[in-house]
Formats: C-alpha cells, sequence, structure tokens
C-alpha cells in the first residue's frame, strides 16, 4: 500500500509540473498511442490479408462516405464545444443539459436526412468504387448512425474536460475493432470492417454517457441557452463553411485516388497513408484538450497565446521528425511481410503523406487556437485553397467530364499532366503548404496591425 501511496503522490506532483495541458495530453496521448497501434495492426496485419486489393482501396473513401452525414454535427461539435465550456467555467450545468438535448435531436434529424442522401447516391459511388456487396448499404447506414451521434458524446465529454473518460473510451475501441475485424471480415470483406468500427463505436458512445451519468443525469431542469442565439449563431455559421469545406476535401482526396487510378494504386495509397499518419498521431490529443483549456481561458480573459505557441512547436516538430524517420524507413518496412511487398514501390509515397500530415498537423493547431478565441479569418484562405484543390484534382484526373466547359487550350495543359498517385499527393501537400503559408501571413499583418 505504501508503494502504491508513493507512485500516486508521484504522479499528482507530476500532473501538477506539468499543468493540465500537457498532464492530461500526455494521459490521452499514452492512452491513444495503445489505441493507435492496435487500429495500425488491425489496418497492417489484418485487413491486408483478408481483404482484396480493389477493397483495401476503398476503405478509405467508404468510411469517408459514412461521414458525410454528419456534417452538420461537425458543425454543431465545433460551436458545442466552444459554448459548453463557457458553460462548464459558469458553472451552468442546465444549459449543457439543454445543448445535449438538443444535439440528440439534431443527431436523429441528420441521420434521416442523410439516409435519403445515401439512398439516391448509393448506386452510381459504388459504381465509381468498384464495389458490390448485399450488405454494403447496410454497413454504410449502421456506421452513418454512429457518425451522427458520436460526436455529441465527443463534444460533451471535451467540452467538461472529462479527458479519463475519454481515456477509457479510446481505448475500447480499437480493441472491439480490432476483435470484430478478426471475426467479421473475412466472413463479409469491407461490410465486415464497417460492422467491426460501428460494434467499436457504440461501445465508446455508452462509456462516455456513463461518464456523464452524475452531471446529465437526474431529475435536474434543464436551462434555456437560447438568449445566447444570436452570438451562436454568429460563431456557427463561418463554423459551418469550415466544417463543409473540411469533410468535402476529406471525402474528395481518396475519392478521386480511387474512381480514377487502379485498384493496386488505391491500395497502395491507403497502405501508404496508414504509415504516413503515424508522425500525427500526436495532435489528436493536443488538440482535444487544446480546445476547451483555450476557450476555458479565453472566456476568463486569460492569456491564450503560449499555450498555442507550444503546442504548435511540439506538434511540428514531433510530427517533422516522425515523417523523417518513417519515411527513410519505409522500404525496410514493407519487405517485413509477405502481404506489403507487393506495396514496396509505393514507399516513396510515405514521406509524402508523412508531409502531408505535418502539415495539416500544423492547420489543426492553429486553427483550434483561433476557434477557441472566435476568431475565424483564417476562412479566407482554407476555403479558397481547398476548392481550388478539388478543381486541380478533379480537373486532372476526370479530364474528360470537362470538355464541352473548357478551352481547347486548357484541355491539352491538363492533358499533359501527369495523371499518377505521386501527382495527387504532391497537389495534397501544395493545398496544405499555401494555406499554412496563407495564415503565417495573416497571422503577420495582424500582429503589424497591432503593433
Amino acid at each position: 500500500m505504501t508503494a502504491i501511496s508513493d507512485i500516486l503522490r508521484g504522479l499528482r506532483a507530476i500532473r501538477q509540473r506539468l499543468g493540465p495541458l500537457w498532464w492530461y495530453s500526455a494521459l490521452l496521448f499514452c492512452t491513444t498511442r495503445v489505441g493507435d497501434v492496435l487500429n495500425l495492426y488491425t489496418g497492417l496485419f489484418v485487413l491486408p490479408g483478408v481483404l482484396s486489393v480493389n477493397d483495401l482501396g476503398a476503405v478509405e473513401p467508404v468510411t469517408r462516405l459514412a461521414g458525410l452525414g454528419a456534417i452538420p454535427l461537425g458543425i454543431v461539435g465545433i460551436v458545442g464545444a466552444k459554448y459548453i465550456s463557457a458553460y462548464h467555467a459558469a458553472g451552468e450545468d442546465g444549459k449543457i443539459r439543454h445543448v445535449m438535448r438538443d444535439m440528440l435531436l439534431l443527431s436523429l434529424g441528420s441521420f434521416m436526412v442523410f439516409m435519403i442522401v445515401l439512398r439516391l447516391l448509393y448506386a452510381p459511388v459504388c459504381l465509381r468504387l468498384h464495389l458490390s456487396s448485399p450488405y454494403l448499404f447496410a454497413g454504410l447506414s449502421g456506421l452513418a448512425l454512429l457518425a451522427c451521434f458520436q460526436p455529441v458524446m465527443g463534444v460533451l465529454l471535451q467540452g467538461m474536460q472529462r479527458f479519463r473518460i475519454t481515456a477509457v473510451a479510446g481505448l475500447a475501441d480499437p480493441v472491439l475493432r480490432l476483435t470484430g475485424t478478426l471475426l467479421l471480415a473475412p466472413l463479409f470483406q469491407i461490410c465486415g470492417y464497417l460492422f467491426a468500427l460501428l460494434a467499436a463505436g457504440v461501445t465508446s458512445f455508452c462509456i462516455g454517457a456513463w461518464g456523464l451519468r452524475t452531471t446529465l443525469g437526474g431529475r435536474r431542469n434543464n436551462q434555456s441557452y437560447y438568449a445566447d442565439g444570436p452570438e451562436i449563431l454568429r460563431f456557427a455559421l463561418p463554423v459551418s463553411i469550415l466544417v463543409i469545406v473540411g469533410t468535402f476535401q476529406g471525402f474528395v482526396e481518396p475519392f478521386v485516388i480511387k474512381h480514377f487510378l487502379s485498384a493496386q494504386d488505391s491500395a497502395g495509397y491507403y497502405v501508404a497513408c496508414r504509415f504516413g499518419y503515424i508522425p500525427g498521431y500526436l495532435v489528436g490529443s493536443v488538440g482535444f484538450v487544446l480546445l476547451p483549456l483555450l476557450s476555458f481561458r479565453h472566456e476568463r480573459g486569460d492569456d491564450t497565446g503560449a499555450y498555442a505557441k507550444q503546442a504548435l512547436l511540439i506538434t511540428i516538430g514531433v510530427s517533422a521528425a516522425g515523417t523523417v524517420i518513417i519515411g527513410l524507413a519505409a522500404a525496410w518496412l514493407l519487405q517485413l511481410r509477405q502481404e506489403w511487398l507487393q506495396y514496396l514501390p509505393y514507399a516513396p509515397q510515405v514521406w509524402k503523406v508523412g508531409v502531408i500530415t505535418t502539415l495539416g498537423s500544423a492547420i489543426s493547431i492553429y486553427t483550434t487556437h483561433e476557434l477557441a478565441c472566435r476568431r475565424l479569418r483564417f476562412l479566407w484562405v482554407i476555403v479558397p485553397v481547398t476548392i481550388l484543390e478539388a478543381a486541380c484534382l478533379y480537373g486532372c484526373f476526370g479530364l474528360a467530364a470537362f470538355a464541352h466547359f473548357l478551352p481547347a487550350a486548357t484541355m491539352d495543359a491538363l492533358a499533359n499532366l501527369p495523371r499518377t498517385l505521386s501527382f495527387a499527393l504532391w497537389v495534397m501537400i501544395a493545398t496544405r503548404g499555401a494555406i499554412l503559408l496563407g495564415m503565417l501571413g495573416q497571422e503577420m499583418a495582424q500582429r503589424r496591425a497591432t503593433s
């Protein structure tokens, strides 16, 4: 017992020294890294062995497709995390319960609308992704249901700073995902993987609900937050643009690769992403803790710059170092297992995915700080550049669709561009680089104006 007490006292001392940002970031980092290892095992060791090359290349766009139904909840998630943090700081639990009720109703409405859209788009999307399965619609529907409801729980846990419950749910999800994939993917191929994601997500949702039972349960009355409606609306409208553009980008990039390139290229992109995403593992842990902490400090009039600078510098440093390491080791790693050998020609793409991840991590930390402080001027950079990226990808790879709309000289110029996986990744790198440079220019201009 004495040894345990000493360990607990030591942990409390470390927590006090680190402060809430880095203590909870470290907690989430450790637990989510365990989850990442399990997810990495699922994605790199299990799925390539049980899925066909065609189905493996469809994993990214199919899972992103199911997430399109959560666009309204993505908007509400950012706005909700901001205002739940403010209500939590003011001790207004009644408003939090009211927000939760309205978010659940919105989730239900979003799911119903998305199901109509999915029914209309299902056949043409499956045709372009080269998929055919009697269980695919059921798997997409279940995943869409989860995508519409799970963000509600994430926002509540984040806004109320229930990071320990988040850590527990984050451990349960990958364990069940791996177990479900091992049991179901050999039987139902990509649909089995979707069913495994669904089971894991439902369990995580239930764990989060259990963790919030003392705050949101009981018979206490809700307290209306509608008086804050005009202020919330002014914040929500630009956030809506951000979420729609970001979700659209997340779907278009893998969709273009799967639709226009070969099955081998799309599968190679999937494998490259599994390795290339590793350098960005830190940003999810830091960003999740950073938003409510910065919002809390901003609402109280405290400085937010120090936390943001620490998070930005450490995230960029870790991600960049990870990209160099994983890029140099990619060819060696892809020779470690028999099922990876066919993707060895895609080793040079791993570092490019790592660069995309690093740039995206920096953008994410910066936008998290700006959202917490209700500054949305960065939209003037993100929105046009992202739209330009989508136009470039489709203009280069789906050239025939624009034959009647573009001048012959433009068509000839586009026809000379290399329609390869490497080119697509370079477009993604250029897009994120332009966004980051644009944000840096905005920040420098703002500082000159206030100095």
